[in-house]
């Protein structure tokens, strides 16, 4: 993505690193024996795919596919 110069990098980190986050949230919350709120868990992760997968990486993908790295 550096290499490219992909202008949304920042952005893109910034959203793996939120993702980090609350999946810790979710993983502590379970080992602090909370049990999970399964329509949450389920939206937060519909959320990422479609929000970041679809659109995020899509957008990556077409800007690396105009882009040559050697």
């Amino acid at each position: 993505m550096q290499q490219s110069g992909y202008a949304h990098l920042g952005a893109h980190k910034a959203q793996h690193s939120k993702l980090i986050f609350d999946v810790e949230k979710y993983r502590q919350s379970l080992a602090d024996g909370r049990k999970p709120n399964t329509v949450e868990v389920l939206s937060f992760l519909q959320n990422w795919l479609v929000a970041h997968i679809r659109r995020s990486d899509k957008a990556y993908s077409d800007h690396m596919n105009g882009h040559s790295i050697h």
